[in-house]
Parts: structure tokens; C-alpha cells; sequence
């Protein structure tokens, strides 16, 4: 199979797709794998311009689909370790893809966790978003993402405390990365189109994970945003079993879940008597 156009129209990738479809056996892409591949030049150079900061760097792809992607950005990267879930998929990227592209069949997220390449990019499923994300800030090797996710969760990545689209998600990505929106896309620049529009995020590290705060805070905003709505003195009494007292009840005076940073969360964490808040959150939660 030829690779895909130089240069790249929307037309003649959407032509292209079909016929690479076609030639790698997939009759149709799987819906249950979220399998949506893209069309457009804009998000294509998107990606070019978000990734160009890391030009010479060794990169992972997830969910290398076609190739398409790995094709257009591998002028960028000194070497791209590209996976995907699909061996029909990987089988056929495989054979369009230039020398410096290594193409394996596996899952992303697992392929995530243990990377040891600095940069992730992907037009990942929308339901692998989330497991990715929180994959590549528990692997201190990973220092940037750049990614295709759902526009609605782009809006969670970077909202701010106290804002609508405020959550768990929030406090991860506000926690371990710089949040950037690049982009709002439409189903159509992807085959086939998904029924919602599509957003480009860049995520860059700010703060290693800590095996000794983190796993802590993680469970703790498990609990405690089950109750984005309650006030926080409540809700934190209520997930540890413990009052906030002196000067952490006097921060948390008046905020809501909604309102916590992740700075709030490493104080409550942090107070004596809240270091169980780990596993007293997970009983709290259960019950």
C-alpha cells in the first residue's frame, strides 16, 4: 500500500483511508474500539505544531491506526515507538511507515505506563482518554502529551476550580501538567465522523508523581468528588472519618468540593490524623 498524500488534502486522505481500509481487511472500522481516523490537514498540522517543541525527541504514539499520523509527524521525532489493539491495523501502518517508525501490537495505556520516551501524542478512542492520561502522569518519564480527546473532556482538562467542567480529571491535569486547548474540531475531520466534536490538547509536566502523596489524593478525590456540592469541611469529615482542625479548617472555610485545588488536597492529606485518608476513603466509599 502507498502512503498517504504529500500534500495532504482532506479529499485525498479521506480517499486514501478508504482504499487502506479496504487493503488491511477492515470492512468497516470497530465501534466498540472507537476506531475514528483522521481526515483533516488542519489537525494533522495541529499536531506538527504542538509536537515541534520536542522535534528530535523519541516518541509514542497510541493508537497508531493507519499510520496517518505516525506518516506526517516522523520528520519530527528521532524514533516513534507507535502501537496499536488492532493487528490488522499495525500490520498495515507498519508497511507505509518509514524506518525510524516501530510498530507493535499492544495496549497504549499499558504501552503508557511504562514508557521511557519523554512525549505521548495520539487520536486515541475517547474511552482511553481518561486511563492515559492518568497512565502518563503516574510515569515521571513521560514530560508532555499531546492528544485527541472528546471536546467535552478538553473542557474538564483544563477547567478551573469552582468552574462547571471542574473534577477529578480537573485536579489530575492541573496537578501533573500545564493544560493547553489548541483546538475545537468538527466529527467530519475524522472517518468515519464521531456524533461529537473533537478537541487537541497539549498536557506538559509540571510535577512528578510521589508515590508517597499521590496514591493518597487519588483516593481521596474519589471520594470526595461523588459530592462536588457539598461544602468541603463536611465532605472531607465525611470521606476520612476526621475533622479539619487550626489552620486547614480555616482554608477550607466556606469552599466547596467544586473549589478545591490540588494544593488543598496535599494540606488535608498532609494533616495529622489524615494520613489513613487513603484507605479511609475507599471504606467511606463502599458504604
Amino acid at each position: 500500500m502507498r502512503p498517504p498524500p504529500t500534500p495532504p488534502t482532506r479529499r485525498g486522505l479521506l480517499r486514501w483511508t478508504r482504499q487502506a481500509l479496504a487493503w488491511a481487511g477492515v470492512e468497516r472500522p470497530v465501534k466498540r474500539l472507537g476506531q475514528h481516523f483522521l481526515v483533516d490537514p488542519a489537525v494533522i498540522n495541529a499536531f506538527r505544531r504542538a509536537l515541534s517543541p520536542w522535534a528530535g525527541s523519541d516518541m509514542v504514539e497510541v493508537g497508531v491506526g493507519l499510520g496517518t499520523l505516525a506518516y506526517y509527524v516522523s520528520d519530527l521525532a528521532s524514533r516513534i515507538h507507535a502501537c496499536d489493539i488492532d493487528e490488522r491495523l499495525a500490520r498495515a501502518a507498519a508497511g507505509i511507515l518509514p524506518g525510524n517508525v516501530q510498530v507493535t501490537v499492544e495496549d497504549g495505556v499499558v504501552l503508557a505506563a511504562a514508557a521511557v520516551e519523554p512525549v505521548i501524542y495520539s487520536n486515541a478512542p475517547y474511552n482511553a482518554s481518561t486511563p492515559l492520561i492518568a497512565a502518563a502522569a503516574r510515569n515521571n518519564n513521560v514530560k508532555a502529551l499531546v492528544l485527541v480527546v472528546q471536546k467535552e473532556v478538553a473542557y474538564r482538562l483544563t477547567a478551573k476550580p469552582g468552574s462547571g467542567d471542574y473534577g477529578r480529571l480537573s485536579v489530575l491535569a492541573s496537578r501533573f501538567f500545564e493544560a493547553r486547548l489548541l483546538g475545537v474540531f468538527r466529527g467530519s475531520s475524522f472517518h468515519p465522523p464521531p456524533e461529537v466534536d473533537s478537541a487537541l490538547v497539549a498536557l506538559v509536566r509540571r510535577r512528578d508523581w510521589d508515590p508517597g502523596v499521590d496514591p493518597k489524593i487519588e483516593e481521596l478525590t474519589r471520594c470526595l468528588f461523588t459530592q462536588r456540592n457539598r461544602l468541603a469541611l463536611r465532605a472531607v469529615e465525611r470521606c476520612t472519618g476526621s475533622r479539619p482542625g487550626g489552620g486547614l479548617s480555616s482554608r477550607l472555610e466556606g469552599k466547596r468540593v467544586r473549589d478545591l485545588t490540588h494544593e488543598d488536597l496535599e494540606a488535608i492529606v498532609a494533616q495529622e490524623g489524615l494520613a489513613g485518608a487513603a484507605s479511609t476513603s475507599r471504606q467511606t466509599t463502599r458504604s
